[in-house]
């Protein structure tokens, strides 16, 4: 049985780079930079901010990040421009981030709060301190991107 260690973002596959397969958003960027995505957003250099996020909340002792590492890699899966003469493919930079098995996207927690304040008495302090750490490593690193999306819960 094969399981998930983790999940590697190649840099030049990041929103708005040229390999990305959601082609969509790098034409949008490049046709209307204002009204779709932040115009502030760098293309492939996003993977650099899960590292240095991953190092601050280390630093920190936050515990709100699972620990994301520069690596390279190389893929039948990944999406590659030309081919390769020798049959091998090129390693891809990009950012390495340790699977957590228990944790559940804040849009899929979020609904259930009521329930789960019935089930675990202590769940909302948790809960709270949590979304307190979570709070205060966006100030450190500046992050104004937080959503339920992108935001996991241990559960």
């Amino acid at each position: 049985s094969s399981a998930t260690v983790g999940v590697f973002k190649p840099r030049d596959e990041e929103p708005y780079a040229e390999l990305n397969p959601k082609w969509t958003k790098w034409l949008h960027r490049q046709l209307c930079p204002c009204l779709f995505g932040r115009s502030c957003l760098m293309p492939n250099v996003g993977y650099l901010s899960e590292v240095g996020a991953s190092v601050v909340d280390r630093h920190f002792g936050l515990e709100v990040v699972p620990r994301t590492e520069i690596v390279e890699l190389a893929a039948p899966t990944f999406h590659y421009s030309g081919k390769y003469d020798d049959g091998k493919l090129p390693r891809k930079v990009g950012s390495f981030q340790v699977f957590v098995d228990a944790f559940r996207s804040a849009s899929d927690v979020v609904p259930c709060l009521e329930l789960l304040r019935l089930k675990y008495p202590s769940f909302d302090l948790a809960f709270h301190l949590e979304l307190e750490r979570l709070i205060v490593l966006d100030y450190i690193i500046r992050n104004t991107d937080r959503s339920e999306d992108n935001c996991l819960v241990h559960v």
